[in-house]
């Protein structure tokens, strides 16, 4: 029995890290805030539409990112890793980034101390395929558990 709540404990530490952290200019962090929701399938319902919060955030490079869901905001300042859970509320007011979130109070940052920011985005095939062999896994440890109590 031991055993079966070891599997179940692993496989969810495995599904809460199953995420990919893109990065993005630090200007471009209120925006993850201000998510809009936009249509991005109609399902095989016809008139039903599926929606998710989307943000278009540009990366250090020029290109965009589209973010979709409920992302979290990691900022590597002077050495330091601050991680802020969704909800974010951000403003940029000049050159100073403001960010507060569920986790923290407002932490100010100076643009120029900033060494990188980057929001959490879901990594779905991983979650897919962890999810998938971690139920076979259990199914498989369970029937063993079974035979051997038989």
């Amino acid at each position: 029995m031991r055993f079966l709540g070891t599997a179940l404990v692993i496989c969810a530490a495995a599904l809460a890290g199953c995420v990919t952290w893109v990065s993005v200019k630090p200007s471009e962090v209120p925006k993850v805030g201000n998510m809009t929701v936009g249509q991005v399938a109609s399902g095989p319902h016809r008139g039903h539409a599926v929606a998710v919060s989307v943000a278009r955030l540009e990366r250090p490079d020029g290109t965009l990112v589209e973010i979709k869901g409920k992302p979290d905001v990691r900022v590597t300042s002077e050495g330091e890793v601050l991680t802020f859970k969704h909800p974010i509320v951000a403003t940029l007011q000049g050159e100073v980034l403001t960010i507060q979130s569920s986790n923290r109070a407002a932490t100010k940052f100076n643009l120029s101390s900033i060494q990188k920011v980057e929001v959490s985005e879901p990594n779905l095939v991983a979650n897919v395929l962890i999810s998938m062999f971690g139920g076979l896994a259990l199914g498989a440890l369970l029937s063993v558990i079974i035979v051997f109590a038989l």
